[in-house]
Order: structure tokens, then sequence, then C-alpha cells
């Protein structure tokens, strides 16, 4: 299924939706709260804030939210200014000008927002609010007063007006809404969820990833090296995931890691399963019916990067893409470095290889720069992020490759996290420098090390880049 028109219903029920969660929040609450939350209160509220869902995904605001609460606890609020956040929270040199970077006024809205979805979210009943007023880097604790004299998130019988809204700050509702609109408001929510989630399983079909909530393109430019063509008005985007080969027989799903299209059966690496399939007496069929966990994964951390930032994507499996996909939409390719895609046909150039004949799960450095190694592993999780130019000016292609599924994860993480792509910046700037010129080449490839732990990337470094001069394949013929 393609659910074009979902991105018209979302914005047309959107406004709806919104003002009746803000409307349940406002009669929640009295001005004032007779009393002040304790330490332990507090702290153990911050980690029920931590674990939500809004936040597991939001590493850099948990580090932001994490520090002015324990700062604010510590009695060391002289600290919580905009320059010492910028250098302790968000690694800014010494020299960080906040006129000029705005990166802790940035987060700190988004830290507010993140917040406000909270309290109408997941911690709708919760007693303790945490709160960062505006213009104001020092949090506040207080007590969510008693709803009708009932613990907070208790269903009443009807909306009251109450005059102190959730968030210290705005506006408060004035109007009473009806259960009944409620209702159909979260009945609507439950049916976007299920179509987006039916969109996600729909096998041949591409889906769109629309957000719920109308937004712009990301403001931070640690972005647009990556993402800046992808994240234009006009842009159509297609993410489409690696399948690996698997062939069938009598109910047996057989799979070889060197083994990555029917062809390869007859020979080379495939004379080994063809030995195996003469051995039990069976024919084997190709089919594609699994992916990789770290694929699946990596498809939902690169739809929420769309879908946050209110940009369409549609999904495909990757043997389906064509060259009119190529023509007309970016392309994001997430696979392992092992599978055939529409990039093998390609021939664009690359600085870095799997053989795929190897079991040894090594990637191979072609041109090795001073201090680089020739060959990254087997010890290690090595992932590619490789951008090259479409078949326009306008269009990109993206490639996120791993030597392992948990690999191709890290790199999915790496170029939707925030964090990763500010620091990644950096090392861009010094190789301009280095070059000498005016702006860093736009295609690359950048090698990423995962430290993956019960299979599962818990922390990503840079390794190295190498620029990739596309002359060749850009110029007229």
């Amino acid at each position: 299924m393609h659910f074009s028109s979902g991105k018209d219903l979302f914005e047309a029920a959107n406004g709806v939706i919104l003002s009746e969660k803000e409307a349940v929040v406002s009669m929640q609450m009295d001005r004032g709260a007779e009393h002040s939350p304790t330490r332990e209160e507090i702290e153990t509220q911050l980690t029920s804030v931590l674990a939500s869902r809004l936040f597991r995904q939001a590493r850099s605001l948990e580090k932001f939210l994490t520090f002015v609460v324990n700062r604010s606890l510590a009695g060391e609020t002289d600290r919580l200014k905009e320059l010492t956040i910028g250098i302790e929270v968000f690694q800014r040199a010494s020299d960080f000008d906040p006129r000029i970077d705005t990166v802790v006024r940035v987060q700190a809205a988004n830290l507010r927002r993140k917040l406000t979805e909270y309290y109408l979210e997941e911690g709708l009943g919760d007693r303790v609010l945490i709160d960062l007023p505006k213009g104001h880097y020092v949090p506040t604790f207080q007590y969510r007063p008693l709803q009708n004299g009932l613990p907070p998130g208790t269903p009443t019988s009807s909306l009251e007006e109450r005059e102190a809204p959730l968030i210290p700050g705005e506006e408060p509702r004035r109007r009473a809404i009806p259960i009944r609109v409620l209702l159909l408001c979260a009945m609507g929510g439950l049916i976007l969820g299920v179509l987006v989630t039916l969109g996600f399983v729909a096998g041949r079909n591409y889906t769109s990833a629309t957000s719920l909530v109308a937004g712009t393109p990301h403001p931070d430019p640690a972005v647009l090296p990556i993402w800046e063509k992808f994240l234009t008005p006009d842009a159509h985007n297609l993410l489409a995931y690696g399948v690996p080969q698997f062939f069938s027989s009598n109910g047996m799903i057989i799979r070889d890691v060197l083994v990555n299209s029917s062809e390869e059966l007859q020979s080379g690496p495939g004379a080994r399963l063809a030995r195996v399939a003469r051995g039990l007496g069976i024919s084997l069929r190709p089919t594609e019916i699994y992916t990789g966990v770290g694929e699946a994964h990596g498809i939902n951390t690169v739809s929420r990067f769309f879908w946050e930032n209110s940009f369409n994507l549609q999904i495909a499996r990757s043997r389906i893409v064509g060259w009119q996909d190529l023509k007309n939409t970016n392309l994001i390719f997430l696979s392992s470095l092992r599978f055939h895609t529409l990039i093998d046909e390609l021939g664009y150039p690359t600085d870095f290889q799997i053989p795929r004949d190897n079991q040894r799960s090594q990637i191979l450095n072609l041109r090795p720069g001073p201090g680089e190694e020739k060959a990254y592993g087997p010890q290690g999780d090595y992932a590619i992020i490789t951008l090259w130019p479409g078949k326009s000016d306008s269009r990109r292609i993206l490639q996120l490759s791993g030597v392992t599924t948990w690999a191709t994860l890290a790199a999915a993480e790496y170029v939707t996290d925030l964090e990763s792509l500010r620091e990644l910046g950096p090392h861009f700037e010094e190789c301009r420098r280095r070059k000498g010129l005016a702006s860093h080449p736009p295609y690359f490839q950048i090698l990423i090390r995962a430290e993956v732990k019960d299979n599962f990337p818990i922390s990503i470094r840079y390794v190295t880049h190498h620029d990739l001069d596309m002359t060749p394949w850009l110029s007229p013929k």
C-alpha cells in the first residue's frame, strides 16, 4: 500500500488532535502547588522521563536534561549558562560563541517540545513536573495538583476549565472539550497508527512515513552534508532495504552468506551450496522472505528521522528498485555490503570494499591515507556510509552498509543522530582546510566502527572518511 493521501489526512486532523490534548492537560492543573517535590522524587521523575520512548531516541536531549537537572539539584544554577552548556554538554570548543553557534538555544527549544509531548502522552499521569522555562536554562520542579481531588490522569465525567497550563509560560485553555470529541480523536490516532503499521509490512508496495506533527526541515546545519537534498520541499525519497538471498525446498530454508544471487548458485561461492542440495537430493528455489534484524531496526530508525522532520519516505525491497526510481527519487540503500543492489550496475567509485567471497567480514581500504589501515576487521563491526550523486543535480544516493546486520544498523543510527553528525563536522572542516577548498566535497565515504553488545550497537565512532571524485561520472558525454 502507498498512502499518498496520508499526509493530507494527518495535517487535516493534526490541529484538532493537538488542541484536544492541550485541553486535557490544561484542565489537570491549578495555579501553584503548596509544596515542592523532594530531591528523591525529582530524581525518580528524571529517570522516568529519560526511560520514555521520546528520550530513548534523543541522546543529546537526554544529556542536556540530565545536566541541567543534576546541576540544579547540586545548587550549581550559576553554571547553567548558554556558554557552559555548549562546552560541557555539546562538546563545543573553549572559544564557543553562542552568538554564532545557536546549538544550545535550538536544543533547548527541542527539549521543551519533548517535555511537553512527554507530559501529554506517556507522562500524563505523572505527579512531578520538570520544566525548562523559555529564556532560561534552570529547570523548575513542581507537583501537578490533583484533578477534582483525584490522582493525575484519572478520567472524569466532564472536562473543566482550568487557569494554569501543564508547562509554565504557555497560555491556558479556556474551553471545555466534550469527552466524545476526545474519544473520536483517540480512535483517529489508533486508525492512523494501524495505517502506518500496515504500510511497513506491505512487501513490494511502498510506504509513506509522514509526520503527525507539521514541521520544517531540521534547523541544525550538521545534517546538511548528508541530508540536504533529501530534506528539500520537492524531494522524493525511497529507502531500499537489502534482502539476503535464501533458497527453499520441501519446507526447508537454506542460506549461505557467500551466495547473494541465484546466479551464484551455479559457480564460484555457490558451489558448496549446490553440493549440499545434491547430497540431500533436493532442488533449490530462490526466495526472498527475510531480512536481517539490524536492517529491520534500521528501517525504523531512518523512517523515524524522516517522520520527525515531516518528510515523506517510501520503502521497498532493494531488488525491485529500478532505473525509473533512480531517475525520479533520492535513494537510500540500507543493506549488507555483501548484497547485490542497483549500485553494482552504476559502477560508481568506492574506496572501501568487502570481498563477497570472504567470510572474515573485513573491509578493504583500496586507497589508504596517512595513518589508515589497509583492512579493517574481522574484529569489530565496521560500516560504510557513502553519498553519491543521483542522475540529476537534485538527486542523491546514500548507501548504509555494514559487514554485519548490526553494523548496518549502526550506520543508520549514525546518520540520523544529531550528536554524531555534529562530531562529523570538524573532520570535514579539517579536510576542507587541508585541501584549500571553499567547501567540503559533496560526495564521500565514511568508515565507522560500532561496539556491539547483546546484538545491539551501544556505541558508534568515526574512523576515517574519503572524498570521492565524481567528475568522470558527472561530465557530459
